[in-house]
């Protein structure tokens, strides 16, 4: 796992235009890697939906589940919760990856690129990146997954005391609340 820098940003929360990535339509931009979204998540656990896809852009995560999370990066629990709770009230959007919108694993790796993080794209990719742990060890600020069969469906930011800050699904927003399952993995950047 290696740690990436992220760019400095001088934006703040209601400034959705002036960082929110630009979209692809599926081609490799100039230095950023491309990855389908596969969301397996939020819509299907709420409806019983089937999964949908879209490609979005990620700018600091590579695409692939080979990518790794930063190994033994000095992110601090409360300055992750500090960066999450600046987006509570963001209206959640597939494919979101920014300000304008949210999904549930957009919401996580942005919030992880500005603290200079690197994670990749996608829910699964995203576990596959972080070291498991008992959730008994979890701390604030590491990841909570929810698990269907042997992939994950969503994924949440721990906050400690069985709460959770994540973008749930279409029609809701970014919000501080309890995890809903007692079928979850933890994992550790």
């Amino acid at each position: 796992m290696t740690a990436t820098a992220a760019p400095t940003r001088t934006s703040h929360p209601g400034q959705t235009g002036l960082d929110a990535p630009s979209r692809s339509t599926g081609r490799a931009a100039a230095g950023h890697g491309v990855s389908a979204h596969t969301s397996r998540g939020t819509d299907r656990a709420a409806s019983g939906g089937s999964a949908s896809s879209s490609a979005t852009r990620s700018g600091s995560a590579t695409s692939g589940s080979s990518s790794k999370a930063a190994k033994g990066a000095t992110v601090g629990g409360s300055s992750v919760l500090a960066v999450a709770a600046r987006y509570v009230g963001i209206s959640y959007r597939m494919g979101g990856t920014s300000p304008s919108g949210f999904d549930c694993s957009g919401y996580v790796q942005y919030v992880y690129r500005l603290l200079g993080v690197s994670l990749p794209r996608t829910t699964d990719q995203q576990l596959a990146a972080v070291t498991r742990i008992p959730r008994l060890q979890a701390r604030p600020g590491d990841l909570v997954f929810f698990m269907s069969g042997r992939g994950a469906y969503h994924v949440g930011i721990y906050a400690g005391g069985g709460m959770m800050y994540d973008s749930p699904r279409t029609g809701k927003r970014v919000s501080k609340r309890a995890i809903f399952s007692s079928n979850v993995v933890f994992g550790r950047v």
